[in-house]
């Protein structure tokens, strides 16, 4: 072989050679770009997430467990909010990410509304139930509010033309009243959260405790009773309610159950301008 061949070979070598290292290197970058904008997205994912358990707030005021239910007279919630809800711009309250601060208090954020816009670049399934649920809300939350207040208000009416004496502990004492002159709001609410937790079809194992003090005061057929004729008076609404409120439940649940399988995802598909 020729010097001239030998050196022709051996330029061309080491410009395929550079050529492949430089390819490599523009892959190995691109690479740890999706991986960082994964990371961004599981991030804001976790802010996305309390977003949509803000919105469920919004509709249904109910989400601290049946034991501490409490049902307010009315009027209560707002529609008008409900109607324009947008998880993106949803305000809501995390606790400070660093595991070494020593502030337990919370800060208020917002969904980072780019990241937010690109889901749909990297997760259609998410993004499908994202808009389903907001679209729901706003389209059946004012309806919700509305039937809520309308059952709360037969609730107290119920409660309030009742003949009963109604149990509650004074200091180390049970006492009775009638349910008009309790004159006390965290008695006669949750009261009135008793029956709406029956009209509703909510099983007595959640709400345990408060079960046990009805039954051990011999209350507890009384205002059963009093729930079995308001679910009798109001089964259309009380049927249309629990509707509304499952299929607006399920979107959540898809949304939140999509996000948690995002969280283990380790490999960022789909294409966008960011990376």
């Amino acid at each position: 072989m020729s010097l001239i061949t030998s050196v022709i070979f051996t330029v061309l070598g080491g410009l395929v050679a550079g050529g492949v290292g430089y390819i490599a290197a523009v892959i190995s970058l691109r690479e740890q770009r999706k991986q960082k904008h994964l990371e961004e997205h599981k991030n804001n994912l976790k802010a996305v997430y309390e977003a949509i358990d803000q919105l469920w707030r919004e509709v249904w005021p109910f989400v601290y467990g049946s034991e501490w239910l409490k049902l307010p007279k009315p009027t209560f919630g707002n529609a008008k909010r409900v109607e324009t809800l947008e998880i993106k711009n949803e305000p809501i309250a995390m606790e400070p990410s660093s595991q070494f601060s020593r502030d337990n208090s919370t800060i208020q954020v917002r969904v980072d509304s780019i990241l937010y816009d690109d889901i749909i670049a990297h997760f259609t399934n998410l993004h499908q139930y994202l808009d389903e649920t907001e679209r729901e809300v706003r389209e059946k939350g004012s309806q919700i509010l509305k039937l809520l207040n309308l059952i709360s208000a037969n609730i107290y009416e119920k409660l309030e033309s009742s003949n009963f004496d109604f149990p509650y502990v004074n200091g180390n004492e049970t006492k009775t009243k009638k349910f008009i002159n309790l004159n006390n709001e965290a008695i006669e609410t949750d009261y009135a959260g008793d029956i709406f937790l029956w009209v509703i079809g909510d099983d007595e194992d959640n709400w345990p405790n408060k079960v046990g003090f009805l039954k051990s005061n011999n209350f507890y057929n009384k205002l059963k009773q009093l729930a079995k004729e308001i679910e009798t008076e109001f089964v259309e609404d009380l049927n249309q309610l629990r509707e509304l409120r499952d299929q607006i439940f399920r979107n959540i649940n898809e949304a939140k159950e999509e996000i948690d399988k995002i969280e283990h995802t380790t490999k960022l598909k789909g294409r966008c301008m960011y990376i």
